[in-house]
């Protein structure tokens, strides 16, 4: 079975154009009037599937992860990065995170979300790890991987969600912009159980 399909000069300027413009993307052949010649069915089934399919495809690649929703967040940490520190608040916690000594707590399994603003007036970054090996502006110890740092230029902002992983110990958040890790720019971290 073979459908039949108008010719350019059957349409208005811009149908006739976007009719070309669609030959040249799908390959379609015309004839020596540039009419265009008839298509199978099966051909056009085909190209009707071909484009369902990759709309489909967009459609899925733009919706929103929901590993981890707004109410399976167990703390919420307010992180602003200034010359040369981080402050921190708590502003919402389940028991999952908490300031003490100028140390900030996590628990192992909890889901943390770091609100994160540079506050500062120069870029800053965002690594968290322990052993800074500063030559290479990194942790050689990441609980984290493979999130390795997020780098914020002035004024800017970005949420960093987490969750803490079963490796207690003692790490902390730096900046390895140059020269602001050894001005002091890190904070103690410690993962508990």
């Amino acid at each position: 079975m073979e459908l039949g399909c108008l010719a350019p000069s059957m349409l208005t300027t811009d149908a006739a154009n976007t009719v070309i413009e669609l030959r040249d993307i799908i390959n379609l052949n015309f004839d020596s009037t540039g009419g265009l010649m008839k298509m199978s069915l099966k051909k056009f089934a085909v190209g009707l599937v071909i484009v369902a399919v990759l709309g489909a495809v967009g459609a899925w690649l733009t919706k929103p992860v929901l590993a981890h929703r707004s109410d399976l967040i167990n703390a919420e940490i307010e992180v602003t990065m200034k010359e040369f520190g981080f402050d921190l608040k708590i502003v919402k916690s389940d028991g999952a995170a908490e300031l003490k000594d100028n140390v900030l707590n996590l628990k192992v399994g909890k889901i943390v979300r770091f609100k994160i603003k540079n506050g500062g007036t120069t870029r800053h970054d965002f690594h968290l790890g322990n052993t800074a090996d500063t030559a290479s502006e990194l942790y050689k110890n990441n609980p984290f991987e493979p999130y390795d740092m997020l780098e914020l230029d002035v004024g800017s902002k970005t949420d960093l969600t987490l969750t803490i992983p079963d490796k207690a110990g003692d790490y902390e958040m730096g900046c390895f912009q140059a020269g602001h890790y050894a001005a002091g720019m890190k904070r103690p971290i410690k993962i508990v159980k």
